[in-house]
């Protein structure tokens, strides 16, 4: 019987030496890469990575990126830190959304 399930990692840093080693240790290469990125950041990072997605790509393994709606520096979700998430929060994410409903 072939095995259907894909083991995965999270990275915490785009870098796939962080990858590698983790495979080296577990005698097994990962299907799955996963990383996190917000959209609250303004340094270009909240925009997708297609560059760490061939990458990912390229090393034989899936990426999945979890965009998130916050900038992790001035709070990290929508109940903990409402006021610090500005735009990105998800009462204001939904009323946008509601928003460009109703203008189309």
């Amino acid at each position: 019987m072939v095995s259907r399930i894909y083991y995965g990692v999270h990275v915490p840093s785009l870098d796939l030496a962080h990858v590698a080693a983790f495979e080296a240790d577990a005698q097994k290469a990962v299907a799955i890469v996963m990383w996190y990125q917000q959209w609250g950041m303004t340094d270009g990072s909240q925009y997708l990575q297609s560059d760490w997605m061939n990458e990912v790509r390229a090393h034989g393994s899936i990426p999945l990126v979890t965009w998130e709606p916050w900038d992790p520096f001035q709070g990290v979700n929508c109940h903990s830190a409402p006021a610090a998430l500005s735009e990105h929060s998800c009462r204001h994410l939904v009323q946008r959304k509601q928003r460009d409903r109703l203008a189309h």
